[in-house]
């Protein structure tokens, strides 16, 4: 479970070195996954950070998380999941579904938490969350706007689910143009 946890703490930071971006105050962007490997990034190196838009990042494992991967789970195996996913991850589709399964199916993975990592935060933060969000629900929301140390904005957009930045992609940019002109 630990693996995004490496991402924020070790290969972000290397990449951004070798991107020669490591002394400077960057904005990151992260969606899922990329929003928490983000959350984390800025909480240890927030020296860097000038500010964060994460979109529908889980900082928690919530019931409404374990159900929606178990109907992700019935999709792959009963529906088109599987072919979509194919057009991203090419020959790798299973052994990624299957490890993304298995890591969030495990006990350690129904306590997966990094909520610690959010007084960490100080720069400017604006978290984007679709109302339909399969992952997560404004549990997510509350407990990121809630628990970092700077400020922070919440937009939850009605009608969508876990992609804001594809299903609602004009009002996201929008809003994404409209933080960083407020606060940079």
């Amino acid at each position: 479970v630990d693996f995004l946890q490496k991402e924020a703490l070790d290969v972000l930071p290397e990449l951004l070195e070798k991107l020669n971006l490591h002394k400077k105050k960057i904005i990151l962007i992260g969606h899922s996954d990329g929003g928490s490997i983000a959350i984390m990034y800025a909480s240890k190196f927030g020296e860097n950070v000038a500010g964060l838009v994460v979109m529908a990042p889980h900082v928690l494992i919530e019931d409404w998380s374990l159900k929606g991967i178990h109907s992700a789970i019935d999709a792959y195996k009963n529906k088109d999941l599987r072919e979509r996913l194919i057009k991203y991850h090419g020959e790798n589709t299973d052994s990624m579904f299957n490890s993304w399964v298995n890591i969030w199916t495990t006990e350690e993975g129904h306590h997966w938490n990094i909520e610690d990592f959010l007084p960490g935060i100080t720069a400017p933060l604006l978290f984007i969350q679709g109302e339909n969000d399969n992952y997560g629900t404004v549990v997510q929301q509350n407990s990121v706007i809630n628990g970092v140390s700077g400020y922070a904005e919440g937009l939850m957009i009605p009608d969508i689910g876990h992609f804001p930045h594809l299903e609602s992609k004009n009002l996201v940019l929008d809003k994404i143009h409209e933080f960083i002109q407020k606060q940079f």
